[in-house]
This record gives structure tokens, C-alpha cells and sequence, in this order.
């Protein structure tokens, strides 16, 4: 993690985001609301921004929040939960996600950015999923992600391009981003890429 201590400003995509606002009395999701906290403290501690352009913040907005929570309950990402999580559990719980999240934007070391990708890097970012078609990892990409194309969507094309443009680092476990970091960097379409999982979270 120590990477990431001579960086000013660090980008976080919408997952990481709701890792870090899924922490309450009552329940967290598995590891990564722990691994994200002690991330956002190792930053914090030095001084660096945690940055995202609006359009991160309005694609949380538009979550339907009730129903990412009942998927995580049937998945297990959840830990300490009651015997009964009917629709009043994950309503209330919803309410004080979202309230957690709106403190999180109150944060003086969190910024959001009105941004827009200029259309010619925006299409040189989409030029490069598209010209993924005979990469030899490609089927185990498309396989992971369950999905026919390996065109991301806007959001993940306008955090690449928001990450090239400013120079921050971005920190996220979608693949979308990360499986093709090292080509992304090389071919100078986006600022560092780390992988959350890949940090050493704990060692720093």
C-alpha cells in the first residue's frame, strides 16, 4: 500500500465507494467494508484526496440500493445478520447507506469533480476494448465477467479516461478495469491502475 503514499489525490470508482459506506452497527460486507476503511485511513493519514467525477456519484445515486442488498443476502457477502431479513430490514438498512454515503461526500478529503471525456479520448478508450476481439485472454475476460462484449460501460470509460486526463491512480476490483491494466498504462490511455485486492493492505 505504501505505492500509494506520494500520491496527492487517488480516484475511487462506485464499488470501492459503497465498500466503505457499507459499514453499520448492524452489518458490513465481508472483508472488503474492513479492507476499504483501512485503506481510506492509510490515505487520509497521508494527506491524499480521494477524488471522483460526478457522474461516480450520480451512478451510486441511481443504485436501487433495496436491491443490491438483497442480492448481497443471498450471496453471504453480509456478515452479522439477523434471522429475519425481511423488506423492513433492508429498508432501514438502506436509508443508513445512504446516509452514510452523504457524509462521505461532507468529507473535506473527499472531492468530486464535474467531468466529461473528451470524445477523442473517449473513443480511443472504446477503440482499445473493441480491438480486444483476438487478445489471447479475451474468453477468460468475457467468461469472469459474464458478458458477449468487452466494451465496459460509459462510467468505467469515463474513470479511465478521468484517471488519463488528471493523473490519479485508480483504485477498484472491477475488472472491466483491471484485467487490461497493464495495456491501458502501457498505451497511455489512463493514470495507474491498482487492483484492491492486490494491495497490501495490511503491511503498510
Amino acid at each position: 500500500m505504501n505505492r500509494l503514499k506520494d500520491y496527492e489525490k487517488v480516484i475511487y470508482d462506485s464499488n470501492i465507494i459503497i465498500y466503505y459506506c457499507f459499514k453499520t452497527k448492524e452489518t458490513k460486507i465481508i472483508e472488503l467494508t474492513d479492507i476499504t476503511h483501512i485503506l481510506t485511513e492509510f490515505l487520509v493519514k497521508n494527506q491524499s484526496k480521494i477524488t471522483v467525477p460526478n457522474f461516480i456519484i450520480d451512478e451510486i445515486m441511481n443504485i436501487d440500493i433495496p436491491q443490491m442488498i438483497s442480492e448481497m443476502i443471498k450471496s453471504g457477502k453480509l456478515t452479522n445478520m439477523p434471522k429475519y431479513t425481511d423488506y423492513s430490514f433492508q429498508f432501514t438498512l438502506s436509508l443508513k447507506l445512504q446516509k452514510k454515503f452523504r457524509k462521505m461526500q461532507e468529507k473535506d478529503w473527499f472531492l468530486i469533480e464535474v467531468y466529461f471525456p473528451t470524445k477523442n479520448l473517449y473513443k480511443q478508450i472504446e477503440d482499445f476494448f473493441k480491438g480486444l476481439e483476438y487478445h489471447p485472454l479475451i474468453k477468460e475476460f468475457l467468461r469472469l465477467k459474464q458478458k458477449t462484449s468487452p466494451i465496459p460501460s460509459f462510467e468505467d470509460i469515463g474513470l479511465i479516461a478521468y484517471s488519463k486526463q488528471k493523473g490519479h491512480p485508480i483504485i477498484t476490483n472491477d475488472r472491466d478495469i483491471t484485467f487490461f491494466c497493464e495495456e491501458l498504462v502501457k498505451n497511455k490511455l489512463s493514470g495507474e491502475i491498482f487492483a484492491q485486492q492486490d494491495l497490501d493492505i495490511y503491511n503498510n
